[in-house]
């Protein structure tokens, strides 16, 4: 049996895909997206549908986290607790594989009903955990890639940083009804004194904080797929640290580029609470090496 770290924590991966993926519960959901999007709250709860995340594209599978669909409006819904660029692109990336996938859909059934296309919109919600000085959150509607395209006005990104949301509303300061929301994934690490604080008058917060606190207790069971889903990840940082140590190695040296590659994914695993042993599977360093850098 693995053992779960903070179990009524919401951002970890298992928990944060129950809460916004249960159809039982898409009344936290939907309150999310009635914001987002301007639309009446009554009229989101009963018209959302979820969305199949997992994509097949040149062999390659490829998942998010939540995708939730109101009229002709796409929301994937991406929770970062690590700060890493190669995951975001590869993020931004899908949100266009999703795009060109509904579109073509879309496209196909406006034919056969020789109807006009009205076209479709994906927005990419990016909820980070890790801090960024200075920004609540951006909202942009076009974003230069490495070849200088611009992306479609289909197409939208927006990236709430919970942990300033957070701040915020320690110092006092009034934070919307969407901005409380979002932050409440990132309060659930706290303490159950400030939790209930937090959630305190806001009905919508107080009922998915009782589903909280059955995870927390057990009484829901959710995460059976833990280890699996940290070996993927893990994985994944471990193919890009060979990516990144062979970039290294073609200025540095074949040896002194690995070496250096591969100590830099292990300092950024350690920032981000990762247990040693597992840094250590993934890297191939030895856990004094990795508790000395």
């Amino acid at each position: 049996m693995v053992k779960v770290k903070n179990p009524g924590d919401l951002t970890y991966d298992g928990r944060f895909k129950y809460v916004f993926k249960t159809r039982e519960l898409r009344f936290f959901v939907a309150s999310i997206v009635s914001d987002i999007l301007n639309l009446e709250y009554d009229y989101v709860i009963d018209n959302i549908e979820y969305i199949d995340t997992e994509l097949n594209n040149n062999k390659q599978q490829s998942r998010s986290d939540v995708i939730v669909k109101i009229d002709k409006y796409y929301i994937i819904f991406e929770m970062n607790r690590a700060n890493y660029s190669y995951l975001i692109e590869d993020k931004i990336r899908y949100a266009f594989s999703i795009f060109n996938r509904f579109y073509k859909e879309d496209s196909k059934k406006k034919k056969k009903k020789r109807s006009s296309f009205s076209g479709i919109f994906v927005i990419l919600v990016n909820l980070n955990c890790f801090n960024r000085k200075n920004k609540n959150y951006l909202d942009y509607n076009y974003l230069g890639n490495k070849q200088k395209q611009i992306y479609s006005k289909y197409i939208k990104f927006i990236d709430y940083y919970l942990a300033k949301i957070v701040e915020k509303w320690y110092n006092e300061f009034t934070i919307s009804k969407l901005e409380k929301r979002l932050a409440y994934l990132l309060i659930t690490n706290e303490s159950e004194e400030t939790i209930a604080d937090f959630t305190k008058g806001d009905d919508i917060l107080m009922a998915i904080d009782k589903i909280r606190q059955q995870i927390k207790r057990g009484d829901i069971i959710i995460d059976p797929t833990y280890k699996e889903e940290l070996d993927a990840q893990y994985e994944a940082m471990k193919k890009y640290a060979l990516k990144e140590a062979r970039r290294e190695a073609k200025a540095e040296g074949i040896t002194q580029g690995i070496a250096k590659g591969i100590n830099t994914i292990a300092v950024s695993m350690k920032k981000d609470g990762v247990n040693l042993d597992i840094i250590a599977k993934y890297t191939g360093l030895s856990i004094d090496k990795i508790a000395a850098l």
